[in-house]
């Protein structure tokens, strides 16, 4: 039997001279970003892990675009704006994004986020898997008002749930979970399996 056990953390603040899976994480939403129509100026961008000077140009860019502070690091707030404009749904100009990875202990498939919530924030919870992996999830808050807003796979599709919330990820990187409420504030646990 698998030991359950989940780390979650806040993404990295990056800059120049980054490495490592958030940066991988950064330059995969960039490209996402620059398929967006009537955005212009953004590079596409290898996805290796590596803040080097094409991933400061895109990250300046982006923060120019969206008039966030031009300095080139990602910190919460360019995090924020990166997943409300890279991800598919539509959100409002005021939804907050919290972004969190979600890393299994070795030999763990299994874990559970704890959190409490703000209304208006969504939590967007990174988790690496390959293609084919089965992810089961379940989420039960003491008010009753969280609710998974959606799971994007690597390359940005919605995926849509099977049968109590059983998918296959279609292909290896990182994914996405968005929790939301319902309304007012939250306090829940996530319960993620990977197998």
């Amino acid at each position: 039997m698998q030991s359950t056990s989940t780390v979650s953390r806040p993404l990295a603040v990056l800059r120049s001279g980054s490495t490592g899976d958030d940066v991988r994480l950064l330059q995969q939403r960039l490209n996402i970003i620059r398929t967006i129509p009537g955005l212009t100026g953004l590079a596409a961008l290898t996805v290796d892990g590596n803040f080097g000077p094409r991933t400061a140009a895109g990250v300046r860019r982006f923060q120019t675009l969206f008039n966030l502070t031009v300095d080139g690091i990602v910190g919460p707030r360019t995090w924020s704006i990166l997943f409300r404009e890279s991800l598919p749904d539509s959100f409002s100009e005021t939804t907050n994004f919290k972004p969190f990875r979600v890393e299994f202990a070795p030999g763990s498939t299994s874990g559970i986020v704890e959190t409490s919530s703000v209304r208006g924030d969504f939590e967007v919870y990174v988790v690496n898997a390959k293609a084919g992996q089965i992810v089961r999830l379940n989420i039960t808050s003491l008010e009753d008002n969280a609710v998974i807003d959606s799971i994007v796979a690597a390359n940005n599709q919605e995926l849509i749930p099977g049968i109590d919330d059983i998918l296959r990820f279609p292909l290896t990187g990182d994914h996405l979970i968005v929790v939301g409420k319902t309304r007012g504030n939250a306090t829940y646990q996530l319960e993620i399996l990977i197998r």
